[in-house]
């Protein structure tokens, strides 16, 4: 019960959430978790107050002026409730819509996108380091680049364009390839650095180093596929949803928080004044359950549009980093003489494949 639900990342530029336990989510522990879920966002709980007050404002209006004539106004109970049902059905499907929208978006920047870019950084090592050449410098500029077009992503979302230090600190760019990317704009970078990659597969061609022009195809489709997925990833964030949209969907459920703030204020006043305790907690839960739970939702859809702000709940910068570096340090490691299996350095010949021939008995029987 007092393990953390969530392991975050502490560094200077902003935390992050790198993993946490979904079983912790789905138990009873789930009302011990805080960290990370938009309880712990302040706008949220802005909003539920503001609601608070035009609830409180409306009901104790209400029972301060003792209107004899109440019930006969309200009417029917089932009415209002259908109306608010009606009110609550047609936000929630618009949520709905909105929220599936946004998750794969999301996904498809993470798997497309992001997986894109570690794919295409892991595939190079692994092509270029059994089959072209194993200098050092080759390799380790393959995944550095790759580091790099996925952090000039985040800096452009944060505002932290020009910010090259941090990429020299971290050993993805030299001072001297910080400032030729400097020339290129910050919306291009992410895409353009693989243009160097690109340059260096070519001029290992142009050595003799890689099997033909099959091969240096291949190559370059692979350097094209971490391109890719900076482009995904760039066309989701400079593409949102429609405005419009998004406008309308805001609207109605300001507008569907204050009704059934007003209308379930007037609900409880009634309850209240004809002895009803149970009626009027009912109706009170209803006021502020549905307009918590509707503002919860869109507070979560604002940080699955973009999860490259820097918000602790969005992509882990510098994990993704350290997989990607990771991943071909093993590949590299992995694939040297020492740590090959003992029967691939023995020189064995191996037979090539070729068809079986048919068997007499099957010539005979035809």
């Amino acid at each position: 019960m007092l393990e953390p639900h969530c392991q975050i990342d502490h560094h200077e530029e902003a935390p992050h959430i790198v993993q946490y336990d979904v079983q912790k989510l789905t138990t009873v522990r789930v009302f011990f978790a805080l960290s990370g879920t938009v309880l712990m966002d302040i706008v949220l709980w802005v909003e539920t107050i503001l609601n608070a007050l035009v609830f409180w404002s409306i009901f104790w209006g209400v029972m301060y002026l003792h209107w004899d004539g109440l019930g006969k106004f309200v009417g029917k109970e089932t009415n209002i409730r259908s109306f608010i049902a009606m009110f609550t059905t047609l936000v929630g499907l618009l949520l709905s819509f909105y929220t599936s929208l946004n998750i794969k978006r999301w996904w498809d920047m993470r798997m497309l996108g992001v997986g894109g870019i570690w794919q295409a950084s892991s595939r190079l090592t692994l092509q270029v380091s059994q089959g072209v050449t194993r200098d050092p410098e080759v390799l380790e500029a393959i995944w550095r680049y790759a580091c790099s077009s996925l952090a000039f992503l985040f800096m452009v979302r944060q505002g932290d364009c020009d910010n090259m230090q941090a990429l020299v600190a971290e050993g993805l760019l030299t001072e001297a390839e910080c400032q030729q990317m400097l020339r290129i704009p910050p919306q291009q970078r992410a895409e353009s650095i693989w243009s160097w990659t690109g340059a260096l597969i070519s001029q290992l061609n142009g050595q003799g180093l890689t099997s033909g022009p099959p091969h240096y195809a291949g190559l370059m489709n692979t350097v094209d596929d971490g391109r890719g997925g900076a482009n995904v990833i760039n066309s989701y964030l400079e593409t949102p949803i429609p405005m419009a949209y998004i406008h309308l969907l805001g609207l109605m459920v300001k507008l569907h928080n204050v009704m059934v703030a007003i209308l379930m204020a007037i609900l409880s006043a009634k309850h209240s004044q004809g002895g009803d305790e149970l009626g009027a907690f009912r109706t009170m839960f209803r006021a502020f359950f549905m307009p918590f739970l509707y503002n919860s939702i869109l507070l979560i859809n604002d940080d699955l549009s973009d999860p490259f702000s820097g918000d602790l709940t969005d992509f882990p910068l510098r994990k993704l980093m350290r997989g990607i570096k990771d991943d071909a340090k093993s590949i590299i490691s992995c694939g040297t003489p020492e740590n090959l299996p003992a029967w691939l350095t023995k020189g064995k010949k191996f037979e090539k494949w070729t068809l079986p021939k048919p068997s007499s008995e099957g010539q005979s029987s035809t």
